[in-house]
């Protein structure tokens, strides 16, 4: 019963991490994407 619970604490910390890689991964692909959008935007309605 012990070994059942650890293992499923495994996986809670294995699920846990993957949400953290997840997150860093959308906001280091999609935020400089939004912000160069955004950027170029602006320049080319000032022109």
């Amino acid at each position: 019963m012990q070994q059942i619970l650890r293992y499923f604490q495994q996986l809670a910390n294995m699920e846990l991490m993957l949400d953290i890689v997840y997150t860093y991964i959308f906001l280091y692909t999609f935020i400089p994407i939004y912000f160069y959008v955004y950027t170029f935007i602006i320049f080319y309605w000032n022109l």
